[in-house]
């Protein structure tokens, strides 16, 4: 009889010689995948311990790369610290071919789809507004139009690139995306076409070499990963109530109104774990140094008098930006992309004429922090609405402010932690503001390391350690933060707090080695056993307080399907944010149900959907001419044109 885990010991003491056999026997596919006692299959103890010989012949054998281990890390992103290209190539091939298998396999997406709808067209116009004029210049806006018939997808897009040289600016041609679901066979076809070059290229199964080259290369040699999970459970749904005599809210189509019920979502929550400064130890426990991230409301202080030169606020609110009283609409969109010369003249121009000055003074930093402060929040620095001059101001210094960002270096910064933190748990707390962070250590006899977004790591300077008589003095560390990462990361609002929980001492973390068996016999008090790295993983937390608006409108000729119809299609995109165990992938079931059922989406579609990315920048999405008609749908929208040449087909990134 085969030993439980003698795939691992093998792996552990890496025996290639005796993997290779023991890989040959016929009913290895039943026991590839087998977790020992701490969760970890063969695969991810063998990149754990940097068994890469042991871990490309487990993927050659068919071990499952998707599975993740007890601390929810996936086989690719311990491959990620190696740095081996040969290896990450592979496990990106694997990670993509599984997520086509899962959407379009046999028992796939695809197959729950055609249950539900298997037939449709329609368009939806993505756009980015912001009442900035700049950043509504800069902002992107496209027509998708989507084509579904039987097992055959299309879909037409044209933002092809982007041109990052000074201000941002999104370029605009003519591309699709064909996939292509062949009788008897596994895998699909997908292409990429680009309309105005009359070229193709096969993106899978055959997958381009520049694709695989440009993520192995970004993503060898990582300095942190991140894995993320997104809470669906405590998402809030409210109906809008209407108020008497006030006007009804629709979707505007084709020059005419369609009725809508407004239903606001809010408090998406999303949990992340990030790694960070790892390096291997050998063949031993991991030693982990545990991170939380706390967000803290800071205490405002009295507000200054405005200066006269910045902006000056009226009394009035008459100037106060609020997406609801906007009901413009995206009957502009036209599927070519065709716009009035002079609009598109008189648009670039001022562009390119802003890109052209030269003799430009970068802001000080007072200034980039009041931008800053705006963008977020939507308040000026007495946390009063933005007003017309406001507004004014943004445009007048937001390419600057732009500018400034792009000539910013992000630094990868890591935090080295205080090694003599004394023989139990210690916690770190450090409260940081503009200038620097204050760390200040205390005892604690407890800490919850259940799962908490990304944030800026800091680098320390200049640290005074403890004193001999052990007393723990307060220690402070530059703040590298920029105004990109505050930008992105931050709220004027909120203090970040970091508490750190040094794991303590003991008889597992002092062995130079473990054997096997001590291995597989141990069971730490602190859970599973994660081998071979010494890092540190900080958790966070966002929770996502603004409102996201759907504009649910009833079904009918405008609207032939409802949103419970897509259910399928929900649930394998928000499969990817859970760990993929067969319980989460449950609750994502019952979660996406929920929502439907709060949203009235089994006799009701989202005609648009409204969602705040910051105070001053919002998306709107729009679906119009949707129909359910087959005979519309031309087969040979899915055939490859017969004068297209194969040729690299791709996004562009100018720099």
């Amino acid at each position: 009889m085969v030993e439980d885990y003698t795939l691992h010991k093998y792996i552990y003491n890496d025996d290639y010689v005796n993997l290779f056999l023991f890989l040959q026997q016929p009913n290895i596919h039943k026991i590839i995948n087998k977790k020992d006692t701490h969760g970890n299959t063969a695969l991810q103890l063998a990149l754990m311990l940097d068994r890469r010989n042991c871990a490309q012949k487990l993927i050659d054998n068919g071990a499952d790369t998707s599975i993740k281990n007890g601390f929810g890390w996936s086989c690719l992103d311990e491959a990620y610290i190696i740095g081996d290209i040969d290896l990450i190539e592979k496990l990106i091939i694997q990670k993509w071919t599984n997520a086509v298998k899962k959407c379009l396999g046999p028992n796939g997406l695809l197959e729950q789809f055609n249950k539900s709808l298997p037939c449709f067209q329609t368009q939806m116009a993505i756009s980015f507004r912001s009442p900035v004029p700049l950043l509504a210049k800069i902002c992107p806006k496209d027509i998708f139009t989507i084509y579904k018939k039987g097992s055959k997808f299309r879909v037409d897009f044209h933002i092809i690139g982007l041109d990052k040289r000074s201000i941002p600016k999104f370029l605009k041609g003519n591309m699709s995306v064909i996939v292509n679901v062949l009788p008897n066979e596994e895998l699909p076809v997908i292409h990429f076409l680009d309309h105005e070059k009359k070229s193709f290229q096969e993106i899978f199964p055959n997958i381009p070499s520049w694709s695989l080259y440009d993520f192995v290369s970004q993503y060898s040699n990582a300095s942190s990963i991140i894995s993320f999970n997104l809470n669906l459970k405590d998402i809030s749904i409210k109906k809008k109530s209407k108020k008497l005599f006030s006007k009804s809210k629709s979707v505007q189509l084709n020059n005419r109104s369609v009725k809508a019920d407004v239903y606001k979502l809010t408090n998406i929550v999303l949990n992340t774990q990030e790694r960070l400064n790892e390096k291997f130890i050998g063949d031993r426990p991991s030693s982990i140094i545990k991170t939380k991230i706390i967000h803290k409301k800071k205490v405002q202080k009295a507000p200054k008098e405005s200066n006269a030169s910045t902006s000056s606020k009226p009394s009035s609110n008459d100037g106060s930006y609020d997406s609801d009283n906007n009901e413009s609409d995206d009957d502009g969109y036209d599927s070519s992309f065709t716009e009035d010369d002079s609009r598109e003249q008189s648009s670039q121009s001022l562009i390119e004429n802003l890109s052209s000055e030269k003799n430009q003074v970068p802001l000080n930093k007072q200034t980039k922090e009041q931008i800053t402060h705006m963008l977020i929040t939507g308040k000026d620095e007495n946390d009063k609405p933005l007003q017309k001059k406001d507004i004014e101001f943004l445009n007048n210094h937001i390419e600057q402010y732009l500018e400034d960002i792009d000539n910013e270096s992000i630094d990868a910064m890591m935090l080295e932690t205080p090694k003599n933190l004394g023989p139990t748990p210690s916690i770190i707390s450090m409260k940081s503001n503009s200038t620097n962070t204050l760390i200040e250590t205390k005892s604690i006899d407890s800490f919850n390391t259940s799962k908490f977004v990304s944030h800026n790591t800091i680098m320390a300077t200049n640290v005074r350690k403890s004193n001999s008589s052990g007393k723990t003095q307060t220690e402070k560390y530059n703040n590298n933060s920029n105004t990109l990462s505050s930008l992105v990361n931050s709220n004027p609002n909120i203090e970040r707090i970091r508490e750190v929980v040094s794991e303590p001492q003991s008889k597992i973390w002092d062995k130079q080695e473990m054997l096997f068996q001590e291995y597989i016999g141990t069971k730490s008090p602190k859970g599973p056993l994660h081998m071979g790295r010494k890092l540190n993983v900080e958790y966070d937390q966002h929770i996502y307080k603004q409102k996201v608006k759907f504009y649910m409108c009833k079904c009918d000729n405008d609207y032939p399907v409802s949103l419970s119809q897509f259910a399928p299609l929900l649930e394998y995109l928000l499969g990817f944010t859970v760990n993929g165990s067969e319980e989460e992938e449950a609750n994502v079931k019952s979660n996406i149900e929920r929502i439907i059922n709060d949203l009235s989406g089994k006799d009701h579609f989202p005609g648009k959907i409204e969602i705040p990315i910051m105070a001053t920048v919002f998306a709107k999405l729009k679906f119009k001419n949707m129909h359910v008609d087959e005979s519309k749908i031309p087969d040979d929208l899915f055939e490859l044109p017969k004068n297209y040449q194969p040729n690299d087909v791709y996004f562009k990134i100018i720099n």
